[in-house]
């Protein structure tokens, strides 16, 4: 639901709690989607530069659970060896994708 109400929110905020046309959202949505499966779903769930340079190529996974069984995910990106945007963008992606593969619907 909250996913779906930022999609539908208009940042550009015309009125106070003001949505976007549905048609717009419904686009962004897609396009988000349609990005998804390009460059997560064609991977597999590993990051290629972690398993090759290691846990320090990047820093940002989950590092256990809070007292109410919620993933914590922690991330220092001055601590990361790689400063390569996309690569980055891409194991972020990878880090949630596993963290809410792990978590009940």
């Amino acid at each position: 639901d909250a996913l779906l109400r930022r999609y539908l929110h208009d940042p550009a905020g015309r009125a106070a709690g003001a949505t976007r046309p549905l048609a717009e959202s419904e686009r962004l949505l897609r396009e988000t989607l349609d990005w998804r499966d390009e460059t997560v779903n064609s991977r597999s769930l590993a990051c290629l530069l972690c398993q090759r340079a290691g846990v320090r190529a990047h820093c940002f996974d989950c590092v256990g659970v809070d007292g109410f069984n919620r993933p914590v995910l922690y991330g220092c990106p001055a601590r990361s060896a790689s400063q390569d945007v996309e690569l980055i963008i891409l194991h972020v992606m990878y880090a949630l994708e596993r963290v809410l593969a792990r978590e009940p619907s």
